[in-house]
């Protein structure tokens, strides 16, 4: 039969297949459930995790939102890169908060690679357009045969950046 294939689903496997943290206190700061990615996330052991534990690690006091505040969203990078959205529910005993942690570890490293190559880029940007306009511009001020080859390097120098970097998209462009 079919009802034997099939195995009952406890509510708390489902919340632990759920690919977020899930934090649920009740309106007197007890823990109601927790997941282990919120445990982890959290780096806090079950036993020990209720609003005022929550509280000391986040450093956002959860209960306002069980009792009416406005959901409240924040980010935290330590102990795990995570953002946490705290929304009012009802639970059997009254009014809870429900706590979702999200992993942004990700968009972290991305943002880390951004900064990366905005760094490279600007480096690059110097190395081969700073250095070579100061040439020229030290030229321009004392204008003389030695320096007028310099500039040139210099200005060829400029071109193929611009060749290389800018100018290449807009030309494929058109």
């Amino acid at each position: 039969m079919i009802s034997d294939i099939h195995q009952e689903i406890s509510f708390e496997q489902l919340v632990e297949a759920l690919p977020f943290g899930v934090v649920v206190l009740q309106g007197n700061g007890c823990l109601e459930l927790a997941n282990q990615k919120a445990l982890l996330w959290l780096d806090m052991p079950i036993d020990l995790l209720d609003a005022a534990t929550f509280e000391i690690a986040t450093g956002v006091n959860p209960l306002p939102v069980a009792m009416g505040v406005p959901p409240i969203s924040f980010s935290m990078s330590i102990p795990y890169p995570v953002e946490v959205a705290m929304h009012k529910c009802q639970l059997p005993s009254g009014p809870g908060v429900l706590i979702a942690l999200t992993d942004v570890s990700l968009q972290e490293e991305v943002n880390r690679m951004q900064a990366e190559l905005q760094e490279e880029l600007f480096n690059r940007l110097r190395q081969e357009m700073v250095s070579p306009l100061f040439m020229i511009g030290k030229f321009l001020d004392h204008p003389d045969a030695v320096g007028l080859g310099q500039a040139r390097a210099a200005m060829e120098q400029i071109n193929w950046f611009f060749q290389t970097y800018l100018l290449a998209a807009t030309d494929e462009s058109h």
